[in-house]
């Protein structure tokens, strides 16, 4: 079964046309989709639209950007603890970490402590729910700190989380790895100069890997600056294949148990 993964149906400009993009993600082979949240709003909406169809299913959580130096995130939390026992939920996401835009911010060191608590406490109920993390760690130091972070918060308990939009090399594989965790391939994969990227997913297990489009965002080639959709995600399937010299079937069937399995999805059988 294929698989997307995180997909923004509840963001624009997707969410005035969510129906109709479902429906043609199912009609071009894609069998169930999950949509993050990142604030307690769209994570509601996250909910609101898995309750309206039967392919679809939620995460919820607080991203990392949505972290200032002013901000207050215990209300918010307060909301996804709470959500998080909808039964339309499937894990907890996306959080993490994100320095890449605090640039010369004199505010840096406190939003990313800030960045790091609020991804503790998100952490902290996604490991007591027993539901799978969505992680963004777009740079090498918020990925190091995530892991960290991790570590500290689970302890001897068992991690179930995926690495969001992939974009490291072999040596995070190997500590992701270590985790216990899954990596998230997405258009990323298609781009012409990632070859480093292409090199770390070969060293990769296929059972690690679970297939995404981050639609709006980030569409494969021969799409690229185009608005992305569910039904990319075929196109990444397509270039795994190609980049692991396997079959489609082969890379559809695995991903797709992959994700069932880490996300405990319900009517698409493991």
């Amino acid at each position: 079964m294929l698989i997307d993964t995180h997909v923004h149906l509840n963001m624009e400009p997707l969410l005035s046309d969510w129906q109709n993009l479902v429906d043609k993600a199912l009609k071009s082979g894609v069998s169930a989709m999950i949509i993050p949240g990142s604030n307690e709003v769209d994570s509601k909406m996250a909910i609101s639209l898995a309750e309206q169809h039967e392919n679809l299913y939620a995460a919820v959580g607080i991203h990392p950007e949505e972290v200032t130096a002013e901000s207050d995130h215990t209300k918010a939390l307060e909301i996804i603890q709470t959500v998080s026992q909808d039964k339309q939920v499937v894990g907890i996401g996306e959080v993490g970490l994100d320095y890449s835009y605090l640039g010369n911010n004199s505010s840096a060191e406190l939003i990313i402590n800030k960045q790091r608590t609020l991804l503790a406490n998100q952490l902290e109920i996604a490991r007591d729910k027993r539901l799978p993390v969505i992680l963004h760690t777009r740079e090498k130091q918020s990925f190091m700190d995530t892991t960290e972070e991790i570590s500290r918060v689970y302890g001897s308990h068992d991690f179930l989380g995926v690495f969001h939009c992939f974009s490291h090399a072999v040596e995070e594989i190997h500590m992701i790895q270590k985790l216990g965790g899954h990596i998230g391939v997405g258009g990323l994969i298609t781009f012409k100069q990632n070859d480093l990227l292409r090199s770390a997913i070969r060293q990769t297990p296929l059972s690690m890997v679970v297939l995404e489009t981050d639609a709006p965002y980030l569409s494969p080639e021969p799409l690229r600056g185009k608005t992305n959709t569910p039904s990319n995600v075929t196109i990444t399937a397509v270039k795994l294949a190609e980049v692991l010299d396997v079959p489609l079937s082969q890379i559809i069937e695995q991903t797709g148990k992959a994700a069932c399995q880490l996300f405990s999805l319900p009517h698409i059988g493991a």
